[in-house]
């Protein structure tokens, strides 16, 4: 395949979305998500090239947002970011640096 632009892309999950929170209503806990993106010159800084949100269920563990709902979701992305590059229908979207936030690294045994 050739990727054209895209040297590499990367998924990430899991990670907060606020910027969603509003969209999808009042009284949430959490809205987390993945996002495909280019890699380059800046870290986790390339264009967006899919970006899905879940609603955190407040009865959910972190095991359980990574297994009910992030990890199915990467396997959807992934598949479906390399399908728009191999067509040649990838639209890009610039990161808005103001949502910008670090997260510490989660400790692997809470996954």
């Amino acid at each position: 395949m050739a990727l054209g632009r895209e040297r590499a892309v990367q998924a990430q999950a899991p990670h907060n979305l606020p910027h969603l929170a509003s969209a999808a209503g009042g009284g949430l806990e959490a809205v987390a998500g993945d996002t495909v993106y280019e890699v380059g010159e800046k870290v986790d800084g390339g264009a967006i090239i899919l970006q899905r949100a879940v609603l955190v269920k407040r009865r959910w563990t972190y095991r359980d947002l990574w297994r009910e709902a992030l990890f199915p979701l990467g396997v959807e992305l992934v598949p479906k970011t390399l399908r728009l590059i191999e067509g040649g229908q990838v639209q890009r979207a610039p990161q808005d640096e103001s949502l910008a936030t670090w997260e510490p690294p989660t400790d692997q045994n809470l996954l």
